[in-house]
């Protein structure tokens, strides 16, 4: 009997932090989490559609935006397109601890709302803590 996993969409331009995360995660939380990665806006709107199963969406604070935009208005747009297209669970907004980024993080847990929460990305372990607290694992 196989028992379901734990879906945490990860969107974050750098594979290498990606890979980082997903370690950490997973040697805080075990294998009951399935970690879902995504570089760009596009691939986690994809990945996203007609995937609301997700526990918990953890979004880089400076997503590459397409076409030169601003990438901070990128991640804020995304946050919002996920809220629009009705998913109401936890948002973790990540982003390096700088003065810059962290108001850019209040922007990001503004622009979704409640339940969307921040972490600094530099301290891998205690984001994999924020985590296991948000999901309550």
């Amino acid at each position: 009997m196989s028992t379901k996993k734990t879906r945490i969409l990860i969107v974050e331009n750098d594979k290498n932090m990606q890979k980082l995360l997903a370690g950490a995660i997973d040697m805080k939380l075990g294998d009951s989490i399935e970690i879902i990665p995504a570089l760009y806006e596009r691939e986690a709107l994809e990945k996203f559609s007609g995937n609301s199963d997700f526990a918990l969406i953890m979004i880089d604070g400076k997503i590459p935006a397409p076409y030169g935009n601003s990438p901070e208005g990128t991640t804020i747009e995304l946050v919002r397109k996920f809220r629009k297209w009705g998913y109401q669970g936890p948002i973790l907004a990540i982003s390096n601890d700088t003065f810059g980024e962290q108001s850019l993080q209040k922007q990001i847990v503004a622009a979704g709302g409640p339940n969307t929460y921040e972490a600094d990305k530099t301290k891998i372990s205690e984001v994999a803590d924020v985590i296991k607290e948000i999901l309550k694992i």
